[in-house]
């Protein structure tokens, strides 16, 4: 099965809020996508969360890990699945305004940490967010 490689991450803003972002299909997730040739996976993580959010002053706090999502795309015309490989990052900005760039991902929001996983669309995100959660707020208590 081909494997394609994203890269993207949670960004936490000065009020322990994480950004999310909206696709054309209205699909919830954080700020994500495929990584470049002659781009590292930390590089494409930021160039992903710039494009979809507006958001430029990221500090890397820490890698989150790996996941794996199960994908289909239509190649002359047939289905054909793939594995799309997530890297996720934890950043902290100080910004506060969203203005994404993609217009493949219109819209971007602020949400409670707490209300981040209900909010997100695929039930891989949701998971992987949930079995990092609590890095996320160790993170916050140790001021990181």
């Amino acid at each position: 099965m081909e494997i394609q490689l994203s890269a993207g991450g949670f960004v936490l803003n000065p009020h322990s809020q994480i950004a999310l972002v909206q696709n054309k299909s209205e699909s919830w997730t954080f700020p994500k996508g495929h990584v470049e040739e002659r781009e590292s996976i930390e590089e494409a993580a930021r160039r992903e969360i710039h494009e979809e959010t507006g958001l430029t002053k990221l500090s890397l706090v820490r890698k989150l890990g790996v996941y794996d999502r199960e994908k289909t795309k239509i190649t002359e015309g047939q289905p054909q699945s793939y594995l799309k490989r997530i890297h996720v990052y934890l950043y902290k900005t100080p910004q506060m305004d969203l203005n994404p760039i993609d217009p493949e991902n219109p819209q971007a929001i602020w949400v409670n940490i707490e209300s981040t996983a209900e909010k997100m669309t695929y039930s891989e995100d949701r998971r992987f967010f949930e079995s990092i959660k609590e890095h996320i707020l160790q993170n916050l208590e140790n001021g990181n």
